[in-house]
């Protein structure tokens, strides 16, 4: 994921690797007409799982889809964040989604400089990370728990707790 404010890129990388753009889209923060300049990404530690649209049940063996969550820092010091559906096979559509935009009382003032997750460690074992997807979903069930960090040019640090159901 990268978030820019020019239109500059380096082919400092091998020739052997394939880049191709998944999906674009702009925040949904606007001053007036204008679309505000992300300025820090961060991928959340887990994926979500989320009925897709136009489910009424409730039961997991419904029509689910995995979803990465997304912070997005902007250059006004506001906060949003995404469900990135993650990728199968067979999906040719990568549509984001909204999941929720934090309060301006609770961002900065300044630009954001950086985003980070706190990591998900093992149960039990907190010197080594759980990277086992199956384990890191939150279904409705047990909604989600997760931790952002953020800085910015307001010379400010922010620990924000994102807690939800599906």
């Amino acid at each position: 994921v990268t978030g820019s404010r020019n239109a500059s890129k380096d082919n400092d990388g091998d020739d052997d690797v394939e880049v191709k753009e998944l999906c674009r889209w702009y925040p949904a923060c606007k001053v007036g007409k204008k679309v505000e300049p992300v300025t820090a990404v961060a991928f959340a530690p887990k994926a979500l799982v989320f009925q897709r649209e136009g489910e009424d049940t409730k039961e997991r063996d419904g029509d689910w889809k995995r979803k990465a969550v997304l912070a997005i820092g902007m250059e006004n010091g506001l906060i949003e964040l995404w469900g990135v559906p993650l990728l199968d096979d067979d999906d040719v559509d990568v549509v984001p989604k909204l999941l929720h935009s934090v309060p301006a009382a609770d961002c900065h003032i300044g630009a954001i400089q950086k985003l980070a997750w706190k990591p998900v460690w093992k149960k039990g074992n907190e010197s080594e990370m759980d990277v086992n997807t199956e384990d890191n979903d939150a279904s409705g069930e047990g909604g989600f728990d997760m931790t952002l960090a953020s800085c910015s040019l307001d010379h400010g640090v922010r620990i924000l707790r994102v807690v939800g159901s599906d």
